[in-house]
């Protein structure tokens, strides 16, 4: 098996009801929202920290978030997420899911005004985002 392909393989993976999740070899973590998810309550994003606990088993790793087509999350999740982000991720890529440059650009104002507690950057594609998330 060469390098390369171990770094990918995926060694725990998880579903909930609006997410995959999966961890790979290289320390990674993969959330991704299905495309026909759009909105995100607060019971979604505690059934997401509670399966990213799960899968991270005590380690804190880079986080790759592809949101998909979510546009919108209610301020109680938003709190929950900046509160408790540091138990799962040191690094924190976004990729909102069709890529657009609007779409990029609304998210990192959001990050300007609304800084989340880790190093955090948008990106414009999954590959991207790892290329980033393995810098150190």
């Amino acid at each position: 098996m060469t390098k390369e392909r171990s770094e990918v393989d995926i060694i725990r993976e998880l579903r909930t009801r609006n997410a995959l999740i999966r961890k790979r070899a290289d320390g990674i973590v993969l959330l991704h929202h299905p495309p026909e998810f759009f909105s995100s309550t607060f019971e979604d994003f505690l059934e997401n920290y509670k399966a990213l606990l799960s899968i991270q088993q005590g380690e804190i790793s880079p986080l790759l978030m592809n949101v998909g087509n979510v546009r919108k999350v209610d301020s109680a999740s938003k709190i929950f997420m900046n509160k408790t982000l540091p138990e799962i991720a040191h690094k924190m890529a976004m990729v909102p899911g069709n890529g657009s440059a609007l779409t990029r650009l609304t998210v990192k104002t959001y990050f300007i005004l609304h800084r989340p507690p880790i190093t955090s950057k948008v990106f414009r594609d999954d590959d991207e985002a790892i290329g980033w998330l393995k810098e150190d």
